[in-house]
């Protein structure tokens, strides 16, 4: 199972087996949204993997139907369908989904990324094969824009890459090309805060990205230790991390 918490407060928990939960910050109910045979305008997935925010009352989501499906929350009806693997066939399942500043949906997956733009229909495939800005050679764990726009891509791997607005390769760190990070980390857990720093965890705990000094510091008073997630106000006044032993 997969969570988040979006501005207002809301959780939404993405279920192995019945569809994307969501349970809005004053916390008096859910709302249950699934797949429900022989009936239009629902959720094609039975397995949910992963989900965004689309526009103000719709999300995104993505699960093993090969289609991602644009949510009306306050209907509960699926209003566009897009079916990344007709675009790229060998994606396999979408694990990671992020919406531009421009409104342009991206698909992460399996050494794949998808650029697909509704209002243009029109849509682009980035490979770990392609001669030029070609992809992490990896699954995608999480995308996030920053910012200035960038597209920051996380692999399951550990790979970092930046992209621009329309999928250019800015820039790709590995290893000791992750400034500041322990060339031996790996990578849980990627967000951007609420200023559009970018903020990781991984095995040797909590960090931020210092764009004037270009590269990854430590989260001052935070765990050294493996950090699985962590979700927060992220402004440095209070964050919650996961850990192996807890919480903290």
């Amino acid at each position: 199972n997969v969570g988040a918490q979006d501005r207002a407060g809301g959780i939404w928990l993405a279920m192995l087996d019945s569809g994307l939960w969501y349970l809005p910050a004053q916390w008096n109910r859910f709302s249950v949204f699934m797949r429900e045979k022989g009936r239009t305008g629902t959720l094609s997935s039975d397995y949910i993997g992963t989900h965004t925010v689309a526009r103000a009352g719709h999300v995104w989501v993505a699960g093993n139907a090969g289609q991602v499906d644009l949510l009306d929350l306050a209907s509960g009806a699926v209003r566009q369908r897009v079916a990344y693997n007709t675009i790229d066939p060998d994606a396999g399942v979408a694990t990671s989904l992020a919406t531009g500043p421009d409104g342009v949906l991206w698909i992460g997956a399996n050494a794949s990324l998808i650029r697909h733009d509704s209002r243009a229909a029109r849509s682009r495939v980035w490979r770990a094969s392609a001669d030029a800005d070609a992809m992490l050679d990896e699954v995608v764990h999480a995308m996030q824009h920053d910012a200035r726009g960038r597209l920051w891509v996380m692999g399951q791997a550990s790979g970092l890459q930046w992209r621009d607005a329309e999928g250019r390769v800015l820039r790709t760190l590995r290893g000791e090309q992750r400034s500041g990070l322990p060339a031996d980390v790996d990578l849980h857990a990627m967000r951007a805060g609420p200023d559009g720093t970018m903020w990781i965890s991984g095995t040797s705990g909590l960090y931020r990205w210092n764009e004037s000094a270009d590269r990854f510091e430590r989260v001052p008073g935070s765990h050294a230790g493996v950090t699985r997630d962590f979700v927060g106000d992220l402004h440095g006044s209070r964050v919650w991390t996961s850990h192996p032993d807890g919480i903290r």
